[in-house]
């Protein structure tokens, strides 16, 4: 019992509150002699006021980019050091009625969600937290084997063939890790839901989807190699994926405004995307953006969360952490390591999941070589320092009311350039490369 208060106390999770019942002759410690350290809650605590006052010229910026229409309203989100500070900006749309955007605003994260929920449960499988495994590099066919059909083989699946040998050639090549790292040789993207109404007919038109080129050339990132992945996550622990990102991410984490598919009595006071008009005639709020996520039924592993900057910087904490938040292990220190470790067969682009920053990013000059990060078209962002503990989380939605908006682009960098010269961070290490 000793034993176990000693690490409890030592990690934080109980205060230290040692005093000398009597006096040590000999020795200046006299009965009362001792110290006391409070419990330490291990989670994300308010930034002081003279370090969040620092951060106003990235406020500015983001001050400015409302003011020249790249977005209506914004949440700002920096951590530095375990102290976090949030800011919002700007209003839900653009109407002088419209209702002023909070610190808890919830957003659509679009493909954030390949990060915050595909990835993380990734993380979980390696790790072996369910019955059956996960293998980076095992084939996709093992998992899918409708990937692969041949007229021969197809027959029980509910699935087309394979009737082109050089593409049946290259499938049967393609890894789990060519599907996080994005070189799969699948497209980036493709209209399905324009004919398609079901997760399963979705699905049947992936595994006949042509490559676009050879598996681990080159680096294309794909909406649906992460689709596959979500649907591979699901046949292997046997549950929905919605319900895994709860119970084995969002739940606990704290994450309570975290979910997919919000339900309608929150719809009016979560951040509106676009103004649809091809498929569902009407702005969407409330309901993902992304035309294959909702046609097939608002869960995916590309799209659907939706989140807000405070549950989003207890995430990106938890990295920082080693996979610990509040006390309560989420991941192991080793299992971040593998999955933002850079990837060979992305050039060193993409990790398993996330993105590293590049020359001309989204990320700006001045993040270390030690950093990770990922963008969603609806107008979100994550970035994480691991060498400074820093992280930035913008929520926008520049999509509103059109996504033909693009200011975003510029203003990203911008933003992450100011909140790392406004930390110190400038001149500590090269720009980017």
């Amino acid at each position: 019992m000793a034993q176990i208060s000693v690490a409890r106390a030592l990690f934080g999770e109980i205060p230290v509150k040692g005093h000398l019942p009597v006096t040590i002759p000999g020795v200046e410690m006299k009965a009362g002699f001792g110290m006391e350290v409070p419990a330490s809650p291990m989670k994300l605590q308010p930034m002081e006021a003279r370090a969040e006052a620092q951060l106003q010229p990235a406020y500015d910026v983001v001050e400015k980019a409302v003011a020249d229409k790249a977005f209506p309203g914004a949440t700002l989100a920096v951590g530095y050091r375990g102290k976090v500070t949030i800011h919002a900006f700007g209003k839900l749309r653009y109407d002088a009625k419209a209702a002023a955007v909070v610190p808890s605003t919830m957003y659509d994260i679009a493909s954030l969600t390949k990060v915050v929920a595909t990835t993380t449960l990734v993380a979980k499988l390696l790790e072996g937290d369910f019955p059956v495994g996960l293998d980076l590099d095992a084939k996709v066919e093992r998992y899918l084997p409708e990937w692969t059909a041949t007229r021969e083989s197809a027959q029980g699946l509910q699935s087309s063939f394979h009737e082109n040998a050089k593409d049946l050639e290259w499938r049967r090549r393609v890894t789990v890790r060519h599907l996080l790292t994005h070189t799969s040789g699948l497209p980036p993207f493709k209209e399905y839901w324009r004919t398609s109404t079901s997760k399963e007919e979705t699905l049947r038109r992936i595994f006949v989807e042509p490559l676009d080129y050879e598996p681990g050339t080159k680096e294309v990132y794909s909406d649906l190699g992460i689709i596959l992945m979500a649907e591979i996550i699901e046949r292997l622990t046997g549950h929905k994926l919605d319900d895994l990102a709860h119970s084995f991410v969002f739940a606990p984490l704290g994450m309570t405004d975290t979910m997919y598919k919000p339900e309608k009595k929150l719809w009016p006071s979560i951040a509106p995307t676009e103004m649809d008009n091809n498929l569902r005639h009407r702005l969407v709020q409330g309901e993902v953006h992304d035309e294959n996520a909702f046609s097939i039924g608002g869960v995916s592993g590309h799209a659907g969360v939706f989140s807000t900057a405070p549950d989003l910087a207890a995430f990106c904490q938890m990295l920082l952490n080693g996979g610990v938040y509040g006390h309560k292990r989420i991941l192991q220190r080793a299992t971040i390591a593998e999955i933002t470790t850079p990837q060979e067969l992305s050039s060193g682009t993409r990790t398993l999941g996330w993105a590293v920053p590049t020359e001309g990013g989204s990320s700006g000059h001045y993040f270390s070589a030690h950093t990770f990060g990922h963008t969603g078209f609806t107008g979100t962002s994550i970035w994480i320092d691991q060498d400074r503990q820093v992280f930035v989380v913008l929520l926008t939605t520049r999509v509103h009311p059109t996504r033909e908006n693009m200011k975003i682009a510029k203003v990203r960098p911008a933003v992450h350039d100011a909140v790392m010269q406004a930390l110190g961070f400038a001149t500590a290490a090269a720009p980017v490369k």
